[in-house]
């Protein structure tokens, strides 16, 4: 399918917005907008854009259903889905958690943006549009949670090696487009991964105008203004309830770093399961013995090795040693000093 129009990916950024432009032809442009209101006129064959559609109206910030979907999938990731706030936390004027709970200081200083987002969409645009996420973008590109966060260069380094070598929707003159524009604004203006985040997103638009984005949260709630809440994707979505945590967990594990270790609980709580360590426990305990997941740096909360059977606690213990993790009497391990702190 050839659209007439490009696709637009949309993302916040300390100027205001930030538009990547995929034309018919596959061209990448950047465009810097400072209101929303900008778009009023641009045709668009569709848009996806990087901040909350669909809000809940209750007194605390919470996570809506798709968020917690897409915080599972994307496991030491996670963080970067946040809860939304509230429709009534959107006039406050100072960040109070006593009286705004649930909201996280990122989340409130993008309630101007948000606020701004949901009076556009009372006018809503005539082509096809959605919230999307840049991380779950990436991360259905890689086939797995991104391990390296955004704003350190290897994690930037990758992600644009992802956009360059998808082959679904090239973007054409990718380098040029990202040379122009770090000579057009500052990076204190439109920050290097603004613009890796925008360029994915023009990848989901792509997918939403040609009918094959997947929608996470398949059947929309809708918030007190009738907008879904809904995140779309490039990927399918997993099938059965087990899949998303074993996805998080398998991603967790693989991001904790050599010479570091994690306990049962504090994996579970990383990707996205607090309190549930069985979870961890569980799928270790079915992995095949030639996986390539780091295992050993997972132990038990008093931190030991929590292995039942002699030999392969000191398999374990020797893997953990030739990481420079030291292994003292009764197999402990001092988690103050070797613990991994994402």
């Amino acid at each position: 399918m050839t659209n007439r129009w490009p696709c637009l990916g949309i993302d916040g950024c300390r100027a205001g917005w930030l538009l990547a432009l995929r034309h018919p032809d596959g061209r990448l442009e950047f465009r810097l907008l400072q209101r929303l209101a900008g778009l009023r006129g641009l045709e668009a064959a569709a848009l996806a854009i990087d901040m909350p559609i669909g809000l809940l109206d209750g007194p605390r910030a919470e996570a809506r259903p798709p968020d917690r979907l897409v915080r599972a999938l994307l496991g030491p990731r996670r963080s970067s889905v946040f809860n939304p706030p509230s429709r009534p936390m959107l006039s406050a004027q100072r960040y109070e958690p006593q009286r705004l709970p649930g909201l996280s200081v990122q989340a409130f200083h993008l309630r101007s943006r948000i606020a701004e987002l949901d009076g556009f969409l009372d006018q809503p645009p005539p082509c096809p549009y959605g919230e999307a996420h840049p991380e779950l973008a990436f991360a259905q590109l890689l086939g797995r949670p991104l391990p390296e966060p955004k704003k350190r260069a290897e994690g930037r380094a990758l992600r644009l090696r992802l956009l360059r070598q998808q082959q679904r929707a090239p973007l054409r003159g990718l380098a040029a487009a990202l040379t122009a524009a770090r000579a057009r604004w500052t990076r204190a203006e439109v920050a290097d991964d603004d613009l890796l985040d925008a360029a994915v997103l023009t990848l989901v638009a792509v997918a939403l105008a040609e009918g094959r984005a997947t929608r996470f949260g398949a059947e929309p709630q809708t918030d007190s203004r009738g907008r879904p809440m809904q995140i779309l994707g490039l990927g399918p979505l997993p099938q059965g309830p087990e899949e998303p945590a074993q996805i998080a967990i398998r991603a967790t594990i693989d991001a904790i770093p050599p010479g570091r270790v994690a306990t049962y609980g504090q994996v579970a709580e990383e990707a996205g399961f607090p309190r549930q360590p069985r979870r961890v426990a569980r799928l270790l305990s079915q992995l095949p013995p030639d996986s390539r997941l780091p295992w050993w740096r997972v132990i038990a909360a008093p931190g030991r090795i929590a292995a039942r059977e002699q030999p392969h606690m000191r398999r374990q213990a020797r893997l953990l040693l030739a990481e420079g993790v030291k292994v003292g009497p009764r197999w402990r391990i001092d988690l103050e000093r070797f613990r991994w702190r994402p």
